[in-house]
């Protein structure tokens, strides 16, 4: 893994007193509501959760514009996308978003956690759910039903309706 190098590089910094090799952690929450920001530096992703946890715990949060970045992130208003891959770029946001007054910080996490909260919380995705399956059942109100299911040449005893059972 990257530890060893990692721990040789805040060596050679001389950020052993800032850095610290924690470990696996089960719940990081505590440590998220600690932070000042969030970055996530991710070559690819799918869904971000770990993007969604900090911007949960309200922080200000600045990631790699990679797939699904953007559903959770709006640059410069819930946090600060960098160009994918670029770590200037990464580094240029970072800073931007330090350089922020602490109020304008814990703003930009209120508005980044409501943002969470609206798109991807419980309320929001069974409603999406109950749309797919209202604009599914109106393409086709009355769907054909698989009233059997046969098996070699016949139909099977357990799963066909009693007037298709054999005498």
């Amino acid at each position: 893994g990257l530890e060893p190098e990692l721990r040789s590089l805040v060596q050679e910094l001389g950020l052993e007193r800032r850095v610290h090799f924690l470990g696996f952690q089960p719940n990081p929450r505590r440590w998220l509501q600690a932070a000042d920001g969030f970055a996530l530096s991710s070559r690819w992703e799918g869904l971000p959760m770990s993007l969604l946890e900090a911007g949960l715990c309200g922080l200000p949060c600045v990631a790699m514009d990679v797939s699904g970045v953007r559903e959770i992130l709006d640059h410069g208003s819930t946090g600060f996308v960098a160009a994918a891959g670029d770590p200037d770029s990464l580094c240029v946001e970072m800073m931007r978003l330090m350089a922020m007054a602490p109020a304008e910080r814990v703003a930009m996490g209120i508005r980044g956690r409501s943002r969470i909260v609206e798109r991807f919380g419980i309320e929001a995705i069974l409603d999406a759910w109950e749309a797919l399956y209202s604009e599914l059942l109106a393409r086709r109100p009355h769907p054909r039903r698989l009233a059997a299911v046969e098996f070699r040449g016949g139909v099977s005893d357990a799963v066909a309706p009693p007037s298709h059972r054999p005498a």
